[in-house]
């Protein structure tokens, strides 16, 4: 069974991560936070000097390797074949700032995500984005097809949306994956408000690839 790391959460000496703290400020400015005065321009000032201690990649060439990369690798050691999918999701990773914190829960083939959309997610008012939805889905089925195999991707996800999502409330993505015919992996998924009704679901299939294949397209870079 392949799980989430655990254990990098950025947290030091007690403080919350900056990636926590960056998704309340996304927050904040969605529902008309002020992002200037004096705390917004103290704010400003302290994100352009963390900003400025960004490294440059060795050789000063390409660009910077991912937290989520680097976690990946680090989690197997010296093998760089098994460095990708071992995570699980690089939005699910907790240096990302750029979707709600989740909950995992992973039981056999299936896995559960429990999140709450904030402001910042907000598509029609009051509701959810259907990109962030989708993106939630794109999580989870890829956490559940995981388990049948770490080096699989994705081939097709369809989802369809049933009734409203909604800012603020805490949802439960689902999904349970199985094996079929030709390296091919099934994954159905749901998505369940705070009172259990099932606001959205997906389908998706995956198809297994050979650990080498995932090495290969690491070292590629565009031209």
């Amino acid at each position: 069974m392949v799980e989430p790391l655990a254990g990098h959460d950025g947290t030091r000496g007690g403080s919350r991560p900056l990636s926590a703290l960056l998704r309340e400020v996304a927050d904040a400015l969605a529902v008309g936070g002020p992002d200037e005065g004096e705390a917004g321009l103290a704010l400003a000032s302290s994100l352009e000097a963390f900003l400025a201690t960004r490294g440059v990649p060795e050789g000063g060439a390409g660009p910077p390797e991912s937290a989520y990369a680097r976690l990946a690798r680090d989690h197997v050691g010296e093998d760089p074949t098994e460095a990708l999918h071992v995570v699980g999701h690089p939005l699910m990773a907790s240096q990302s700032p750029v979707f709600p914190e989740l909950d995992i829960a992973v039981d056999g083939a299936a896995v559960s995500a429990a999140l709450v959309f904030g402001a910042a997610f907000e598509g029609p008012p009051g509701l959810a984005h259907g990109g962030f939805v989708s993106a939630g889905f794109d999580i989870v089925v890829s956490l559940a097809a995981a388990q049948v195999s770490p080096w699989s991707m994705t081939r097709r996800l369809q989802i369809r949306f049933l009734r409203p999502t909604y800012l603020h409330d805490r949802l439960t993505f689902r999904a349970e994956a199985t094996e079929g015919e030709h390296r091919s992996i099934h994954v159905k998924a749901v998505l369940e408000d705070s009172g259990g009704r099932t606001t959205a679901k997906a389908t998706a299939e995956f198809v297994q690839f050979e650990p080498q294949r995932f090495a290969d397209r690491r070292s590629y870079r565009p031209t």
